[in-house]
């Protein structure tokens, strides 16, 4: 035997939970960036334009924080030099 009281249902509820992962994603109507035919061109140059200016906005976060590792591992190494000097 292979089994006893409950394991049918529980793979009953295996397969149950496999067929619900079968479900497709939510649509892309409920994602502001992906084309749409509905979409005028005025609506998707603004979007590209806020696109633009979070990626421009992005890089400067990553160079301003690129400058603050490199200040810090500047302190770090000046303060080595010192206390060794003493």
């Amino acid at each position: 035997m292979t089994g006893g009281i409950g394991f049918s249902g529980q793979g009953k509820e295996s397969f149950k939970q496999n067929r619900d992962l079968r479900i497709a994603r939510p649509g892309l109507k409920d994602n502001p960036y992906a084309p749409h035919k509905k979409v005028s061109a005025k609506e998707a140059n603004s979007k590209f334009d806020e696109l633009k200016a979070w990626k421009k906005e992005e890089e400067k976060h990553k160079k301003h924080i690129k400058i603050m590792v490199y200040l810090g591992f500047s302190l770090l190494l000046i303060t080595v030099l010192l206390l060794a000097l003493i």
